[in-house]
């Protein structure tokens, strides 16, 4: 038994050893073999290799110039942008010192103006004597349109 099992493993070593060989072998010639197809498609086929990579490169540079076209309009939207925020700054400078002087003249005009009782006891009486004039005139208005008819 003991010979028997010694004559496997010797056995399973050379099976070891020609899978091996074999393997190698099969990679080999599978790498041959395709050599030996790129050789004949070069020969066979440059023209039309040639083709394939031009019409490839030509693609190549219509997509640069889409990529370049895009860059290009990034480029102005960003400007444009840039443009915008400068003219916002702007806008917000004035309107923070138009506020600051509208709140210098509204401040101004309260110390100037008083109330109307105020303006009536210190004698300026125009707004009252305005509507007095206004009032006398559309009474003298309505009598002389009664009149007028009747001639």
């Amino acid at each position: 038994m003991e010979k028997q099992a010694a004559l496997r493993r010797r056995s399973g070593r050379n099976n070891d050893e020609e899978s091996k060989g074999s393997v190698l072998n099969l990679e080999e010639t599978r790498e041959q073999e395709l050599l030996l197809e790129d050789n004949e498609f070069k020969m066979e086929g440059t023209a039309d290799f040639v083709k394939m990579r031009d019409s490839k490169i030509a693609r190549v540079a219509r997509s640069l110039g889409h990529v370049k076209k895009m860059y290009k309009n990034l480029n102005e939207l960003v400007d444009q942008q840039g443009h915008t925020l400068v003219r916002i700054k702007e806008n917000v400078v004035d309107s923070n010192i138009n506020s600051k002087n509208t709140l210098k003249d509204m401040k101004k005009a309260l110390k100037n103006e008083g109330s109307l009782q105020e303006k009536l006891a210190s004698g300026d009486c125009s707004l009252v004597c305005l509507a007095l004039w206004f009032g006398i005139v559309a009474i003298m208005f309505y009598f002389d349109l009664q009149v007028s008819p009747a001639n």
